[in-house]
């Protein structure tokens, strides 16, 4: 199988919302909504100069990971540092590199904008 990061497109939010259903049942303190994550989703995706939005596909388009990061200023690095906040590859891609290739991918865009 071949695996592709790209970065996600406002077309992405209907597949991402799942991948965000099962990141929330991780944690009790989540319940999801998929107006208030399609929201945040449009917004996350509204200004890629300061928020990314990575996701996992196959070869077919089929989605089974995603990332978000977002510039903060951070007063400790002294310039913006990169939050990372959303992160599923779902369970059967698990163990084959698809995180490792997110991470690596929202890692070099926070690098490219300035992220110290």
């Amino acid at each position: 199988m071949k695996i592709m990061i790209r970065r996600a497109s406002k077309t992405d939010v209907d597949a991402m919302i799942p991948l965000l259903a099962e990141l929330f049942s991780i944690e009790t303190d989540f319940e999801i909504d998929h107006e208030k994550q399609r929201g945040g989703l449009d917004l996350l995706l509204s200004d890629s100069d300061k928020r990314m939005v990575y996701v996992a596909v196959d070869e077919s388009g089929g989605m089974f990971g995603m990332v978000t990061a977002q510039l903060v200023v951070s007063t400790a690095a002294g310039g913006y540092a990169a939050l990372l906040e959303d992160m599923i590859v779902r369970e059967k891609y698990r163990q084959i590199g698809v995180g490792t290739a997110l991470l690596e991918a929202i890692k070099d865009w926070a690098l490219e904008k300035g992220a110290k």
